[in-house]
């Protein structure tokens, strides 16, 4: 199992204009094989930066998601939008508790 965690920062303004086109995401990435877990979160005293935290059940399910329709428009509207590039971190799970 492949974790990541990524944090994107909306430019000034762009805030709730950036939230919708991630959320549009949800739908599609649903439907993709190996994505376990899909979570967007948005900071409670930053409203500009989000923060994702998605489960896969190994590299090539990442891969696949990142070959999508969906994934490439999604990079294809950022600009404007993003103050900064992404920060994106892969993780390996190494334990849980779930309630």
């Amino acid at each position: 199992m492949v974790v990541i965690s990524a944090v994107v920062h909306a430019n000034p303004g762009k805030e709730d204009e950036l939230k919708e086109l991630l959320l549009a995401l949800l739908d599609p990435v649903s439907t993709e094989t190996g994505t376990l877990e899909y979570r967007i979160h948005r900071a409670l005293d930053n409203p500009g930066r989000f923060f994702f935290y998605e489960k896969y059940t190994d590299r090539s399910a990442i891969d696949n998601h990142m070959a999508t329709p969906h994934f490439k428009a999604l990079l294809g509207k950022l600009d404007g939008l993003i103050a900064q590039p992404p920060e994106i971190i892969l993780h390996e799970e190494i334990g849980s508790i779930r309630r």
